[in-house]
């Protein structure tokens, strides 16, 4: 992260048993039932079954061959006002678009004015070909309104559950209080044969 833009620290990362945890943590942390989520369509469909257990409504932001659309999203967050938006802005699932800067700017200006807490799926980021991926939308973020999660089973080994979330300030806390009462920690066996391997 801190190689793509992120002033990001060991304390910033919650490690998490595969990205559906880490999914179902950030739904802890910010859903209520009836809660609005704005998301792409299509997307990752196991994130919003995630979701789904929380009755939340969806609504949908358009996009195109690059992404969601930055005035789409800011007509969503003007006129629903959801809790949450649902992104995946690199080798989007399954479209696999790749947002622009410019945009990525736009959408946490947008979330910032429309008070609205932005969850990047960076989990495809190492599966673009064409040019190096662009910096995360977080790298953009000053509030703390951005939580990445990204799973390593895509780009390692789909048996591995392992996976992270990185977010800042007061966000970071009550999401590192809610993973510790799912399971407290993420088997460290697991961490460290992966650190091996990475090495």
């Amino acid at each position: 992260l801190r190689g793509r833009g992120c002033q990001a620290g060991a304390a910033d990362v919650i490690v998490c048993s595969g990205a559906q945890q880490a999914a179902d943590i950030v739904a802890t942390v910010v859903l209520d039932e009836r809660s609005v989520v704005a998301c792409e369509s299509p997307t990752y469909w196991g994130t919003l079954g995630v979701f789904d257990a929380r009755g939340v409504t969806y609504v949908e932001v358009r996009g195109d061959e690059d992404g969601v659309r930055a005035d789409d999203v800011e007509r969503v967050f003007a006129e629903y006002r959801p809790r949450l938006f649902y992104v995946s802005p690199i080798a989007q699932n399954p479209t696999g678009a790749v947002l622009p800067s410019r945009r990525a700017k736009q959408i946490v200006a947008l979330a910032r004015r429309y008070d609205v807490v932005v969850l990047e799926d960076q989990t495809g980021w190492q599966l673009t070909y064409d040019a190096p991926a662009p910096a995360p939308l977080a790298s953009y973020d000053t509030d703390g309104r951005v939580i990445v999660l990204e799973s390593l089973s895509k780009s390692i080994f789909p048996a591995l559950r392992i996976g992270y979330l990185y977010a800042k300030g007061g966000i970071a806390q009550a999401l590192e209080a809610a993973k510790i009462r799912a399971d407290v920690f993420t088997s460290t066996l697991t961490q460290r044969a992966l650190w091996r391997f990475m090495e």
